[in-house]
């Protein structure tokens, strides 16, 4: 979601200014962006806003944004699409193609490749007719290193029958022996392991993990990441970087 604030306009073709209260054009580009618009604006009347929204576009003057701001919100499905460009690497990816790998409608994936990009997680590289977006592995690192443990904390549930995850999942447990407590476990009537329910970033990645293992590991190493123990997650943390072919930029 792009959250805009508009601080000063002036009418397009003349230098007159007109008081921030006044903006038709507020209401109109909300309009069409479909943004939300902070409430905290000096000297704006919310009851003007809704007068305006009810005006037909022909009754509105166009203004010229001098000054704006632009917050994007990540959603799971945007790291989801992250992770997945950065394990395809080099090969092209379509919105189509991608939809079908995660098993989503394309209107979601262009929704979620459209936030990845605003947040830099993904590159726009204009194509041969089209848009072709590859993934910032370096952004992507840092903001799963950094900040997926806080800004989307692991919802666990009780013993079910899922996909191993997390330090239980075959990419880790190469490397460490598992203790005596539950594994966690995507829950999916798929899964083949029984263990403490832990819920993934979004509902397709069990399935989708099931399709590429690369994928499957990486998702993996972000759960260690969002719920392990100090030990998980410097693994982790370590393991990230070569599962998502980060050597290779």
């Amino acid at each position: 979601m792009r959250h805009k604030r508009w601080t000063e306009g002036t009418r397009r073709g003349t230098g007159d200014k007109r008081p921030r209260e006044s903006f038709p054009a507020l209401a109109q580009k909300t309009v069409c962006h479909r943004v939300v618009v902070a409430r905290n604006l000096q000297g704006f009347d919310s009851r003007r806003l809704h007068y305006y929204f009810r005006k037909k576009p022909s009754l509105i003057d166009i203004f010229h944004i001098v000054n704006y701001e632009i917050w994007v919100l990540l959603k799971p499905l945007d790291v989801v699409v992250s992770v997945k460009a950065a394990v395809l690497g080099s090969s092209g990816w379509t919105m189509a193609s991608m939809a079908t790998a995660l098993g989503l409608d394309t209107a979601q994936v262009f929704r979620a490749t459209r936030n990845a990009a605003a947040a830099r997680l993904l590159v726009a590289e204009p194509g041969k007719g089209r848009v072709e977006y590859r993934a910032h592995r370096a952004a992507l690192i840092e903001l799963l290193v950094h900040g997926i443990k806080y800004m989307m904390v692991p919802v666990r549930g009780g013993m079910t029958r899922g996909l191993a995850t997390a330090h239980a999942a075959p990419v880790m447990t190469k490397h460490i022996v598992a203790g005596t407590d539950p594994s966690p476990v995507w829950p999916t009537p798929e899964g083949t392991v029984r263990g403490e329910a832990f819920e993934p970033l979004h509902r397709c990645v069990p399935i989708a993990a099931r399709a590429d293992e690369r994928f499957y590991a990486a998702m993996a190493l972000v759960d260690a990441i969002r719920g392990g123990r100090a030990r998980d997650r410097a693994l982790a943390i370590k393991l990230l970087p070569e599962v998502l072919r980060a050597d290779t930029e």
